[in-house]
């Protein structure tokens, strides 16, 4: 596992590459929170990581509202890191259809 102690936040992740995104990064150790408008989606995201040992919630997320990424982050903070001071590690996903 390379993501062992890490918290990943995962947009887009109740279909396509934002899910298969997310396993990726649950299989390597990473808690991850699915961040998505579809909620059926993203809990069906948050059952299969689960069900495959990792460790996973998911906060329905309009990422063009700010209020709603201020509450994701908030939601991850509080139910997925080991402490309220770790440090970030910028990762960017290019998921956009050429």
């Amino acid at each position: 596992m390379r993501l062992p102690n890490k918290v990943a936040i995962i947009t887009g992740a109740s279909s396509g590459m934002g899910r298969v995104t997310a396993y990726l990064f649950a299989k390597e150790g990473a808690k991850v929170a699915v961040a998505d408008v579809n909620d059926t989606g993203g809990e069906e995201t948050v059952s299969n990581i689960k069900a495959n040992g990792g460790e996973a919630i998911f906060v329905h997320t309009d990422v063009s509202s700010a209020t709603d990424v201020q509450n994701l982050v908030k939601e991850t903070v509080k139910n997925l890191a080991v402490s309220t001071s770790f440090s970030i590690m910028p990762v960017k996903v290019e998921n956009v259809p050429l």
